[in-house]
């Protein structure tokens, strides 16, 4: 939990220790562990905007496909570029896990199912996460253009492990790619991840919109249990679980819309600059 964990060898500490019946207690227990997992997510989300974000600070890229370091030494280009998409796409799958593992009850696996069946890019990049940390470099470069190359990964991972609708997907695409423009299956670097990122933040838009009511409903009851003990520093110590842990008396209902704010904020910003 996010909360700290006090020795109960402090006998201070312990007879400030707040005790309550196994109902109460269990509730909030619950309510901590969903605002550690929520912390989390968060964290990672921002983590996943600072990366994706990186791209354009570091680089100068047109929708046509043109990408070029904003350096005037462009020997580390390659590199440089592949190292910024690799932790991208290790945050934002964080993102991902996290997101769809937050309660056992697994009320985002239906988003993440539509998502993945019917948007290509979002395919892609799921599928690039697993195809770089098995060693293979995602980032295609034939000498003028940076891109993602099908011919290129699906000859690279013959023996990566790509689960069949990957497969299938990627190598559907590169039919399409190759009868229509007569040349190897490139995919543009710009529009596949701003499509990308586009469905992370549609997809933490619905986790937040799946989760809101509950949210408000049960932290306005952590609310309500906590109010009466008062608190000179705004710390309580409860004794949960055989320990004594600090909490903040801070307003989650409050802390909860701030977030949903900074979720529309973010999904505002990106519509501004990449519609």
């Amino acid at each position: 939990m996010n909360n700290k964990s006090v020795s109960i060898g402090n006998t201070d500490v312990l007879e400030k220790a707040i005790k309550f019946n196994q109902i109460d207690e269990d509730f909030i227990i619950d309510c901590l562990k969903k605002l550690d997992k929520l912390h989390t997510i968060i964290d990672f989300f921002k983590i996943s905007e600072y990366n994706f974000y990186q791209f354009f600070s570091k680089f100068d890229i047109k929708s046509n496909g043109s990408i070029v370091l904003n350096n005037e030494n462009r020997s580390e280009e390659f590199i440089i570029l592949n190292s910024l998409l690799i932790g991208y796409l290790a945050s934002s799958r964080t993102l991902i896990d996290l997101l769809q593992s937050f309660d056992k009850k697994k009320s985002m696996v239906k988003h993440f199912h539509q998502t993945y069946d019917n948007n290509f890019h979002y395919q892609l990049m799921y599928t690039l996460r697993n195809f770089a940390l098995h060693g293979h470099i995602p980032i295609y470069f034939d000498g003028r253009r940076y891109s993602f190359n099908l011919e290129y990964i699906l000859k690279e991972g013959e023996h990566f492990n790509f689960s069949k609708s990957a497969k299938n997907s990627l190598e559907k695409i590169k039919k399409i790619i190759f009868e229509e423009q007569l040349n190897i299956a490139n995919i543009d670097f710009y529009t596949a991840i701003t499509e990308y990122h586009h469905s992370l933040l549609m997809l933490i838009k619905l986790f937040f919109e799946e989760y809101r009511i509950i949210f408000k409903e049960q932290f306005t009851k952590y609310k309500e249990l906590l109010k009466k003990f008062k608190s000179n520093d705004n710390l309580l110590y409860l004794y949960l679980n055989k320990e004594v842990h600090s909490v903040q008396t801070i307003d989650m209902v409050k802390w909860i819309n701030s977030l949903d704010d900074y979720i529309q904020k973010s999904f505002s910003f990106f519509d501004q600059q990449f519609s």
